[in-house]
């Protein structure tokens, strides 16, 4: 999709791309594939807003949380927070 492809350009290097899962839908991007900016501010968001172990990747809605951040949009955080926990309670 055409966001998708937005926030590849913007938080990855040249070449880097999404990660697809085994069904074919786009997963994460690898820190090796991502500009410094993105790991930047990757880095601040597993620490400080939404923290996480998994820390050498970006998932989906972590990308586009950084992506709004980079192009300073505006976003419902406590949203995206609710949900990573709801899915955190899901997975125990």
């Amino acid at each position: 999709s055409p966001v998708h492809q937005a926030i590849e350009a913007k938080l990855c290097l040249p070449g880097g791309r999404f990660i697809l899962n085994a069904e074919g839908a786009l997963w994460k991007i690898l820190r090796k594939d991502m500009t410094s900016l993105a790991h930047m501010w990757s880095v601040l968001s597993y620490f400080n807003i939404a923290p996480t172990s998994h820390t050498f990747e970006l998932n989906m809605d972590r990308a586009h949380l950084i992506y709004e951040i980079i192009m300073k949009k505006d976003m419902d955080l406590g949203t995206m927070i609710s949900s990573q926990i709801t899915q955190i309670d899901q997975s125990n």
